[in-house]
């Protein structure tokens, strides 16, 4: 209560800064149309999708209650984490671990089969579109302004911040593949970006400890 009633204030001035607040249902749902306009047009399958959220709605026994009512007999899980992690990806597929194991005769092997894609940071196509943005982004700097970043001896004059979310050392020790991905998902988009040598640094930071 203490740290939800100290954040508050915040967290309010940074959802309005964005429009009243997240954007994040809003961005699921067009990733999830998207994603089924794709497949349909690149591999002529006819699917649905669904959003299930975590911590509000709509709640994940609610897409679960859309899918046993659309008959749904096969399911591809994709948490919208591109790294896993026990605390984001693994947090979500435990309910639906949970919700399987209460009601198999709902969700049972011989009324559903599932599978789930666990990451997808290493996806060429996420790659590429992570590090298109990037450039995009770099382009924008004038020669004046490039000029000016190096005025004072600094070897490159654009800088990248890659901000992960932390999650806890206790996690790491434990053998969550969280942080080695993050630092391989860095290096492959840093691959398609330019370097040092082009007057660009790259760092990587964590948000918590």
């Amino acid at each position: 209560y203490f740290i939800a009633k100290r954040r508050a204030p915040k967290s309010r001035a940074a959802y309005d800064s964005i429009g009243g607040g997240s954007p994040i249902l809003k961005y699921s749902n067009e990733q999830a149309d998207l994603l089924r306009k794709s497949l349909s047009n690149r591999y002529g399958l006819s699917v649905k999708t669904y959003i299930g959220m975590r911590y509000w709605y709509p709640f994940t026994e609610e897409a679960l209650d859309a899918i046993r009512a659309d008959g749904i007999n096969a399911l591809v899980i994709v948490p919208l984490y591109p790294q896993f992690s026990i605390s984001t990806s693994g947090s979500s597929l435990r309910v639906l671990q949970e919700e399987f194991a209460k009601k198999p005769d709902m969700y049972g092997p011989s009324k559903m089969t599932h599978t789930v894609v666990s990451s997808w940071y290493d996806r060429p196509g996420y790659v590429r579109a992570m590090a298109d943005l990037i450039k995009k982004e770099l382009d924008k700097f004038t020669p004046e302004e490039i000029a000016e970043g190096t005025a004072d001896g600094q070897e490159c004059a654009r800088h990248i911040l890659f901000s992960a979310h932390g999650v806890p050392r206790s996690y790491i020790e434990a053998g969550d593949p969280y942080m080695e991905q993050i630092k391989d998902c860095v290096a492959k988009i840093s691959k398609e970006l330019p370097s040092k040598e082009d007057g660009v640094d790259i760092h990587l930071s964590y948000q918590s400890r």
